[in-house]
């Protein structure tokens, strides 16, 4: 449903469509103003529906998505005043609903939360270490949480490294030996 368009063009369309003896009267007019009310209609449905796409959704609707795929809006924390932030937790448990455990669910995971270069190994019995740089809609922590109850009965460690202002070595693009980090387990 992302390729719902506005039809901007309602009045002068449908004037274009008048027999040539209407062409000089005063039926263009008033066939415009009645346009002119479709064409606000128009504009009001197309805005309506656009607002309740996830991606767009904000407040109230976005609690609507939330009861829909079984995620209700914290009472405290960061999702419960930052819509963004729902909205990150809010695709992650439809990753989780719809995860069968795997592996490449994992990355499906990591990458429809935002995480970028995501790498994971496994580590024997039942462990994977995840490492991610880029600044993903939910925290580390809460990630660690949603691969969790996608994959069952696996625990994750989880590293995040940072895009820019990391520790490098000589000549590297951090900011040096004393300053940045190396990276943030969660």
């Amino acid at each position: 449903m992302n390729n719902l368009t506005e039809i901007t063009t309602i009045v002068a369309d449908g004037q274009a469509r008048q027999l040539a003896q209407f062409n000089e009267t005063n039926v263009q007019t008033i066939l415009g103003i009645f346009l002119a009310q479709v064409q606000e209609l128009e504009s009001a449905i197309v805005q309506g529906l656009v607002l309740t796409y996830l991606a767009n959704a904000t407040g109230w609707m976005l609690e609507q998505w939330g009861k829909i795929v079984g995620e209700l809006r914290p009472a405290y924390g960061d999702a419960a005043t930052d819509d963004n932030v729902y909205r990150g937790l809010i695709y992650a448990r439809i990753a989780v609903n719809n995860s069968h455990g795997t592996l490449p669910d994992v990355y499906k995971i990591l990458r429809l939360l935002q995480a970028s270069q995501p790498k994971v190994r496994e580590i024997f019995p039942a462990t994977d270490q995840v490492e991610y740089t880029g600044t993903p809609y939910i925290s580390g922590a809460q990630i660690r949480s949603v691969l969790e109850l996608a994959t069952a009965p696996i625990t994750f460690n989880i590293t995040e490294y940072p895009e820019s202002g990391g520790f490098c070595l000589d000549g590297g693009r951090g900011l040096g030996l004393d300053d940045g980090i190396l990276a943030i387990s969660h």
